[in-house]
């Protein structure tokens, strides 16, 4: 496999090895993707699921606290009193006195608001002595030792049970029937009343389940519901769920207990499960969202997504064969050339285009003539071409082409004794060798100041000294450490949108710097045509915090400063930067801050 790979042209290798970056991204992609918005999803939906948790455990706590202050308003020996049977009483006084109680057990339940809720209350001592109050009464014939939930109350042998849902069975046919949920606790009465000790007194509060329901229905969603199972794990009831879907969130939670019980939440493609424990009714109530819509259109974004990168990648790639042939040219040119050299015939390049191709294919064709001329010579005539090849290809690549070049008219000049254009090339040279050494990123601020100074005589040749420079700056600062090419700018633009703008194009500019702590405060003041408050403020917000954003201004007013102040702010910290205010008598003030290091 790798012989057939090397065995390619380099044309077809860049575009393969272009294709295979192109397919790691758009996987990477997928996959990146995939595993955080998995995260993001879940980590949004259990805590909204958790606010809402704790907002229906509040209420359903809320019921319980009232039931259970009831339940102690009731479980007094006056309401007994008032319930028990007084033999020596009249018909008249046992019926008034009935009555009274049922009154007082419906004016506690008014009174704490319930009317709704409490749909009827139990007392009972024994099958002989018990009695209802609330819409209708108990059924003749039911027996109270054979319901399962008294069974139950007496089995645990606890003080409390809550029970159901389930349709109230202790009703008569004939008479609607609510579904509820029986709240029973134990009634403390006398053991004087007779009852026999496997018989439990207790109050039962039927509790409207549908009070129970519209306390989920608020949180309900199109896509959410919940299920309330009991202690033993038995779904009890379903709010805004289908017997289908019942079924598969059941499937789901048996077969995730483990996950479920160390987060307390389950997330696949296409459901969110998420449970709380209810400790006052017994229950374990879980909230159940379908994801199918959410992943779906997490899949549609990815698709999207990828689909851009392909398409981007396809456009890429033609572009990359369109190109390859171009990039691949000189190669292609140099490999003809030696081919031609190597031929002993009158055999030339055909040049058809003036630019550096064009040229290089004058001087091999030029080098083919001379080494036809000296072919007595062909070693020599080889060595001569080998340091031709060399010498064109140092002065495309080598950066220190230029500065050989500006030396040289440096050293012309100086010859034929130019002055205006030996000053020119010294600090042009100055300035191009300074800008390109990217050794140091902080250097002194003298360091600096040389470099103001050599783009100041720049301008001043061309626009016959109508910069004046001062330069206010003590000796310990000049050594002071600071960004690189951070000054000079901020003189460009003192210059550019200042100075010139001027009649005349004359203006002087003055540097000052001073130290305070570990801040290091440069001032560039000009006295051009100065700066209207409000657009200094507006500049003053851009430079507030680092802004990569191109400037609004048709004259690029503010590309210079930003990139300064992002500079320093990266390096330094956001504290500081760039900072410009219209100036004293006309101009502009820019103050530059920067840490000492």
């Amino acid at each position: 496999m790798e012989r057939k790979f090397e065995k390619l042209g380099m044309r077809t290798r860049l575009i393969l090895a272009f294709g295979l970056v192109l397919l790691v991204a758009m996987l990477g992609t997928t996959l990146s993707i995939n595993y955080y918005s998995h995260d993001f999803i879940s980590g949004l939906l259990e805590q909204n699921n958790s606010q809402q948790m704790k907002e229906i455990n509040y209420q359903l706590n809320s019921l319980s606290d009232k039931v259970n202050q009831i339940f102690i308003s009731f479980n007094s020996e006056q309401l007994y009193e008032m319930f028990r049977y007084q033999p020596h009483m009249s018909d008249f006084e046992q019926m008034k006195q009935r009555l009274d109680y049922e009154h007082e057990v419906k004016e506690t339940i008014n009174g704490n608001n319930l009317q709704s809720v409490v749909t009827g209350v139990i007392f009972y001592v024994n099958e002989n002595k018990n009695a209802y109050v609330g819409n209708g009464a108990i059924q003749k014939d039911f027996s109270f030792q054979e319901a399962d939930w008294y069974r139950e109350f007496r089995k645990n042998g606890s003080l409390k049970l809550v029970y159901g849902p389930l349709t109230e069975d202790f009703r008569p046919e004939n008479i609607t029937k609510n579904e509820a949920i029986y709240y029973m606790r134990a009634w403390n009465v006398p053991s004087s009343s007779g009852f026999r000790q496997e018989e439990k007194p207790f109050i039962l509060f039927s509790i409207n389940m549908d009070y129970i329901r519209g306390i989920f229905e608020e949180y309900t969603q199109n896509s959410r519901g919940y299920l309330i199972a009991g202690g033993d794990g038995e779904i009890l009831a379903r709010i805004n769920l289908t017997p289908e879907q019942e079924r598969d969130i059941t499937w789901l939670i048996e077969n995730h207990r483990e996950d479920l019980g160390k987060s307390g939440t389950f997330l696949n493609k296409e459901w969110f499960v998420d449970g709380v424990g209810n400790e006052q009714f017994g229950w374990h109530i879980y909230s159940a969202e379908s994801t199918e819509d959410t992943f779906r259109d997490m899949n549609r974004i990815i698709r999207n997504i990828n689909l851009i990168i392909l398409g981007t990648g396809v456009a890429a790639m033609a572009l990359t064969v369109i190109f390859s042939s171009r990039i691949m040219m000189p190669i292609t040119l140099l490999n003809k050339l030696i081919s031609t050299i190597e031929e002993e015939n009158d055999t030339f390049i055909q040049v058809k285009s003036n630019d550096e191709l064009g040229q290089i294919g004058n001087r091999f064709n030029q080098m083919k003539r001379k080494l036809q001329e000296m072919s007595a010579n062909m070693y020599l005539s080889r060595v001569q071409e080998k340091e031709a090849q060399l010498s064109a290809l140092q002065s495309q690549i080598n950066p220190h082409f230029l500065y050989n070049t500006l030396d040289n008219i440096y050293c012309i000049a100086q010859i034929e004794e130019v002055d205006s254009i030996v000053l020119l090339t010294e600090n042009l040279s100055h300035m191009m060798r300074y800008s390109c050494d990217m050794k140091n990123h902080r250097v002194p601020l003298a360091k600096e100041i040389e470099h103001v100074k050599a783009y100041v005589s720049i301008i001043n040749m061309r626009f016959d000294d109508s910069i004046s420079l001062e330069c206010r700056v003590d000796g310990p600062l000049l050594q002071i450490s600071v960004l690189k090419l951070t000054l000079q700018p901020l003189v460009e633009n003192a210059w550019s949108h200042g100075i010139l703008p001027k009649n005349g194009h004359r203006g002087s500019i003055r540097i000052c710097a001073e130290a305070e702590g570990e801040t290091l405060t440069v001032t560039v003041t000009d006295d051009g045509t100065g700066i209207t408050p409000e657009r200094s403020r507006e500049l003053n917000a851009q430079l507030a915090e680092i802004n990569y954003e191109a400037t609004d201004s048709e004259s690029g007013t503010g590309v210079a400063l930003k990139n300064v102040n992002n500079r320093i702010k990266l390096s330094d910290g956001p504290e500081y930067g760039v900072t410009l205010y219209p100036a004293q008598g006309g101009g502009c003030r820019v103050v530059m801050k920067g840490k000492m290091k």
